[in-house]
């Protein structure tokens, strides 16, 4: 019996982005923005060891800063050696960090919804002028935090998928080349001797 294994098609449009690209382009797309905001981040160090210079007990904020900087810098480079060498194993650091702030965005986006919700009773049961000015800013950063919260989900689905075709790529390519392998040994039937007549 011989499994049937399914053929590997790059061109499926679950590897595509919304915006028509591929996705690991879209995932080197996006790693390059992460890159640049990154090294923006390390421009913003520089005043801050000034500042260490001048007031020594923000130091601690410093060593802080540059721990958080040095992880982010960590996720960055195994992003990128994950995207050009197409393992799909360093890949996860970046989707775990990101089904992370998923998860905070979505709690945060659910908080805001009823904070919206409690000003809108609290202003019909008292009609104060400073509660309708509370609700259409509670309104404001709920639609923004939402509009945040569908980015960093596009942004997730992209690295997801990047992940999906470097795995499915890799499976059909070392799947191929164990059925290359069977396939170059041959079998040849050998009547058995048999001393009884």
């Amino acid at each position: 019996m011989s499994q049937v294994q399914p053929q590997f098609d790059p061109d499926h449009s679950k590897y595509f982005c919304c915006c028509g690209c591929h996705v690991t382009v879209g995932a080197k797309i996006l790693a390059s923005l992460q890159t640049a905001s990154i090294i923006l981040i390390a421009l913003g160090v520089i005043p801050m060891i000034q500042q260490v210079k001048r007031e020594p007990h923000f130091t601690s904020i410093l060593v802080t800063f540059i721990c958080i900087f040095l992880i982010i810098a960590l996720i960055n480079g195994s992003l990128w050696y994950g995207l050009i060498t197409e393992r799909e194993g360093f890949l996860m650091p970046i989707l775990i960090c990101l089904a992370i702030s998923l998860v905070l965005l979505g709690a945060n986006t659910v908080r805001l919804l009823v904070i919206v919700i409690i000003t809108m009773i609290k202003f019909a049961t008292h009609k104060y002028e400073i509660l309708l000015t509370s609700v259409y800013i509670y309104i404001l950063l709920f639609f923004l935090q939402y509009l945040f919260f569908f980015l960093q989900y596009m942004i997730f689905l992209v690295f997801k998928n990047a992940y999906a075709y470097i795995k499915d790529k890799r499976f059909y390519l070392i799947g191929d080349s164990v059925n290359m392998q069977q396939s170059r040994h041959v079998y040849i039937a050998v009547p058995k001797e048999n001393s009884e007549p």
